[in-house]
Parts: structure tokens; sequence; C-alpha cells
């Protein structure tokens, strides 16, 4: 493959107008990468990154790592002699893993992305004297590392890319995006993680062919397929074709190996959780480069966990076959495509990135599925942990991608016979983006009195990659009833399948209130280039517009 990328970086004379950086922010690790002179560099945070090994992984160029790790702490200051002041130190990294050496130290919290943007607040960190969530701990981290970075860079951070899950809801962006803004970050963007995979490969745009992708990460495993090739002249572009993502990673790795020796209830003890896990992870990144390590739990030391029983033990707890689905969810959707040609659909290369590929047996997964000549390695200068960060960089610099939504957008409806809330879809799945400001357009009555009107939008996502059965009734709209017990139970879980994504959004307004049963208001949906869902609301008595084109994302 080409090591060409014929896109943009930013000159030396843009530098001046801001950095531009990427932040692969990950559920074990985290990689920051920044445009310097027209090249991408990944950084070394000194102090907070781990320990350097070149034989890492068993590459010779081993990548800068942050641990996704807070912990802080919380003291008294005497000042003005008499007085005394609460303050906060927080550290990250592995400074703070650190402090967390027998894994229940106070203040401490780890794997906080998996929570952001959803409905739980439970804290997950506990001071001295309170308590924060996930969206605060993650405000905590950003906010260090950003601090941390500074010095390192000329100029400062304006332009922040975060990579986010293929199958995140827009309330996980939403937050990182008010957490950048409250860092002085003037603009914000965001890319699949797989196709920013592709992107850090250095892919060369111009060359006809489909390329697989998988980002095998510490929470998710991503598969993208994207094609590329010249538009006109010598441009060109990425075009993704299909995607996928399943919740399952190199954490779950970590709690099969703690399991494998530790009973459950002891690894369930959030006391012990966090050094199982710790421990765990050792075991696992030892066994996988063909050692023979033993899991060490208190005075117990167990025999030699070798890179055959790894291998059992991932076949046992089936991430085979998450890969297995994940990989072939997103070839399935591919062959569902009318407007690809034979040769267009068919795979030219795969590559596989992100830490977890690094896991015995998981090429050879990806290899049975397209082939094995079709697997190309990652070079010696090629570290699987970077190419998300780098691509992210390549993305805000220019590079030219056709996506699609991954989740269907839909309006909440109550049905007054069933007395239950049903979905009105409005933008499908797999609609490429951006649209047109009138995607879809609807157009809603009043009744005499009326004086405000609610639109309650809804992100459906997938069950296990299955989209929603919608069902065309006589008006031509497309509706999806919960019709089960366990429909109904995933509606109430937004993670798992639908989030409200304006739950706080305040009711519009109607002036004068309502005279009758005539359309009063003209609503347009649409998605916009930084993929949010929009809405514009024209009050058709006053002739005005009430909202023009606003993000309908709220966060809670």
């Amino acid at each position: 493959m080409s090591q060409e990328l014929r896109s943009p970086l930013r000159s030396k004379e843009e530098k001046n107008h801001g950095a531009v950086v990427s932040i692969d922010l990950g559920t074990t690790n985290t990689v920051v990468a920044v445009v310097r002179d027209g090249d991408i560099q990944v950084m070394d945070i000194p102090d907070i990154a781990r320990p350097r090994d070149p034989e890492m992984q068993g590459y010779s160029y081993p990548t800068p790592l942050v641990p996704s790790a807070v912990f802080l702490q919380e003291y008294q200051e005497r000042f003005l002699f008499f007085f005394r002041r609460r303050r906060q130190l927080v550290l990250i990294g592995q400074q703070a893993l650190d402090q967390n050496i027998e894994g229940d130290a106070r203040g401490f919290a780890g794997e906080f992305k998996p929570l952001l943007g959803t409905s739980d607040r439970r804290p997950i960190l506990q001071g001295k004297t309170n308590s924060f969530d996930a969206r605060q701990v993650t405000q905590f981290f950003l906010e260090r590392l950003m601090r941390s970075l500074a010095p390192l860079m000329e100029g400062r951070a304006e332009d922040l890319i975060i990579p986010t899950p293929v199958g995140y809801y827009e309330p996980y962006r939403a937050e990182l995006q008010e957490i950048a803004s409250g860092l002085g970050v003037k603009r914000f963007r965001s890319v699949d993680e797989p196709i920013a995979a592709a992107l850090g490969l250095g892919i060369d745009i111009t060359k006809p062919q489909t390329l697989l992708v998988c980002d095998f990460g510490g929470g998710t495993v991503h598969v993208a397929i994207v094609r590329t090739g010249a538009q006109s002249g010598e441009s060109g572009q990425a075009k993704v074709l299909a995607k996928s993502m399943l919740r399952v990673g190199g954490r779950d790795v970590d709690l099969y190996v703690a399991r494998r020796f530790c009973p459950d209830a002891l690894v369930n003890m959030s006391e012990f959780e966090w050094s199982l896990k710790r421990e765990g992870e050792r075991v696992k990144e030892e066994a996988s480069r063909g050692g023979a390590p033993r899991f060490t739990s208190g005075n117990r030391v167990s025999d030699p966990f070798t890179r055959e029983d790894l291998i059992e033990l991932l076949e046992e707890n089936g991430f085979y076959k998450v890969i297995r689905e994940t990989v072939q969810g997103a070839l399935a959707e591919l062959e569902q495509s009318t407007s690809m040609t034979v040769e267009e659909k068919e795979i030219n290369e795969a590559v596989l990135t992100g830490g977890s590929s690094l896991l015995p047996g998981v090429p050879e997964v990806v290899m049975d599925i397209v082939g094995r000549d079709k697997v190309r390695e990652l070079l010696p200068t090629e570290s699987p942990f970077e190419v998300v960060a780098r691509g992210a960089c390549v993305f805000a610099s220019g590079a030219p991608i056709v996506d699609f939504i991954y989740h269907d957008y839909a309006l909440g409806v109550y049905n007054e016979h069933t007395r239950e809330v049903e979905y009105e879809l409005l933008v499908p799945r797999r609609t490429r983006y951006p649209t047109a400001q009138d995607f879809a357009t609807r157009y809603y009555a009043d009744y005499n009195g009326m004086a405000e009107m609610n639109f309650r939008v809804s992100e459906v996502g997938r069950n296990r990659m299955k989209p929603m059965d919608w069902c065309t009734r006589e008006n031509g709209a497309s509706y999806w009833v919960p019709a089960v017990a366990d429909d109904k139970s995933l509606v109430a879980d937004d993670r798992s399948l639908v989030v409200d994504l304006n739950p706080g959004d305040p009711a519009i307004r109607l002036s004068p209130a309502g005279v009758g049963t005539s359309p009063r208001l003209r609503v347009d949906y649409s998605v916009n280039a930084d993929r949010w869902i929009c809405m514009t609301v024209q009050d058709l008595v006053r002739k005005t517009f009430l909202r023009r084109n606003l993000p309908v994302v709220r966060l809670r």
C-alpha cells in the first residue's frame, strides 16, 4: 500500500493561526498527535506517558501511550495566616496509575470513556468531600492533558479532533464538544475511529481500491470498508461503504484472564477489580508476546500461562466469534449496496490496527474471512496504537471523506390509542451527509388555545449491528413500535438502543396561541457536515423562523 496520502497538511505559515491537535481517547490508553510544520507528530508527554519499552508488543517503534486514568488529590491550603481553603491536584496517565498501585485508592478513576454521553450519572471517582461522574472525570483528564501538552507545542491548540467509536451516540460527541469549548478550543470535530485509522495508514486516496479496516481497541471492535479513487483529475476521496461496531475489547480480555485465576465474586468486588484487571493485562500482554507469565494475586501464584492458553481462553469466551460477527456484519452491509459494482465490492486489502490486534489469533480470524494474502502486516515503523491519532490529523487537514450516519434518527410520538411511545423515522441509517436542509419535512397542526409544542428527537441504534424493522404506514411515514418486553427494556436503556437527543429542550412557544386545526409549524430536519442532526422551525402563521438549522442534541 502506498504511504503517500494526497491531502493537504497545514503549512508553516498556517501554524500561527493555532495548532491542530488530535486525541485518540481510548478506554485504556490515549494517544496525542499534532500537525507541526506540515508533518504529523505523535507526542511523547513526559511524566504522564507509560514508560517507554523499546520491545513493547514486539514493535521497535514504541508509541507514547497515556493511560486513560485520573487521580484527584484534595487537600487544604493555609492562606492569610488563619484561614484554610480546599484545593485539588489532578494527576492523569502514569502518574494516576502510580497512585493506585493497590487498586483501591480513593480519588482514582479509570475506564471513564464508555460512560461518557450516557444517562448514567453515577459517581465513578470518590474524593474526600465530593464525588464526580464520567463527564467531570473526562473534563479533568482532558484539561490536564492539554496543560501538559502546551509546553511542547508552538502556539495554542485551537483545532481539536477526537475520533469517536462508530456506534456511539450524539450526546457522546456533544459532551466532548462542550469540554473542548471550555478549554478554549475554537473548533472541535470528530471522525469515526476506523475511518481515522484508514487515513493514518497513509493510503493513496487517488488509487481505486476497496479497503477493510479493523480497529481493535480496549473497549470496542470497529470495522469500516472504504473505497478510494480519483474523482476528477488528480483529486481523490475516501468513500465509506460500510461500518460496524461491537462493544468488546482488550479490557474484556483482561477480565477473562483475571477470572481464569480468581473467583467471580472476588473480581467483582470494587476494592479488588482494578488491581486484578491490571494483573490480567500484564499476563495477557506477556503471553501474547510468547512468554509464560504467572498470575499473581496476594500470596497466590498461578502456573505458567502461555500463548496457547490465551488462545484457548479467547475462544472459550467468544472473543473470536465477536470479531467474525463484526467483520461479516460490515461485509453483509456492503453486499446489500445496490450502487456498487461487483469489482468495487471486492476487498483489495485488509489492515488491522489498535492494541488488541496484537492478540494471538486475531489476524487469523480476519484472514479466514477475506483471505490470508489480503491482510497486510504493518511495517516495523507503523505502530497499531497511533494510526487513529495520525489519521485524525489527516482528516483535520483536509482529506476528503464521504461518510454516512450509522444510526436512525426518529421522532418520538405518543400514541393515544396504545398509550405507548412509537418512533417515526426522520433520517434513516446510511444517509450520506451533509444532507439538504429540508431532507425531512413535517407539518404540525395546532388546536384552539394551544400555546406550545414539543419535539422529541431520538437516535435509534442497532441491536448487535442489526437495525430496527421500520414499517411504512398509509401516511407514507415509517414507524418502529417496541412490541415485546425485550424491546421495551432496550428502549429504557439509552446506551443499548434509543437515546433522546433533546430531553432538556424547552417547548416551542406559539404566539398567538392556536386557533384551529390548520398547519401551524413547518419543521425541516437535516444532518450537517459535522454529522449533527439539525432542525429548522417555521411559524406559518407569523411567517417567521423560530429556529434556523440548529443542532437538536441538548445535554442533560
